[in-house]
């Protein structure tokens, strides 16, 4: 979770985010996403599934904010890491990472990285390629 960007997060988990902190708000939607769920605004009261998810002072935070007291629809969490992830390794390509660095930076396949941000430079595929022009890669099956 250290290399997520909360910036790149959509509006309601990046409020979490800042209600919570990073750990604490993933966890809650990853318990929690997708769901209607009553959030109690007395920490005493709270469910065995909030109070395992949740540090001791995320769950006084989150009892303590504008969800005390509420029932709630939880954003799921999946897609919107998925797409800051994928966000993170496209400015990693920016920043000129090799596919191979950027796959092992964030646990892909390095075929994965390449089509989630695709680069047009022959480094990602052999480091030793400098700029050779793409068509002469190709064989001549006629020599």
């Amino acid at each position: 979770m250290e290399r997520l960007d909360p910036s790149l997060l959509p509006p309601q988990i990046r409020m979490l985010v800042r209600l919570l902190g990073t750990e604490d708000a993933v966890a809650l939607l990853r318990t929690w996403g997708g769901q209607r769920r009553w959030v109690p605004a007395d920490p005493s009261l709270a469910c065995p599934d909030l109070r395992t998810c949740l540090s001791p002072a995320g769950l006084i935070a989150l009892c303590q904010s504008q969800f005390g007291g509420l029932a709630t629809d939880w954003p799921k969490v999946d897609k919107a890491l998925r797409q800051s992830i994928h966000a993170a390794m496209r400015a990693d390509r920016a920043a000129g990472a090799t596919a191979n660095e950027r796959a092992k930076r964030y646990s892909y396949t390095s075929r994965r990285v390449r089509t989630i941000a695709p680069s047009h430079h022959l480094q990602d595929l052999h480091p030793s390629v400098n700029s050779v022009n793409p068509d002469d890669l190709q064989l001549d099956l006629f020599r």
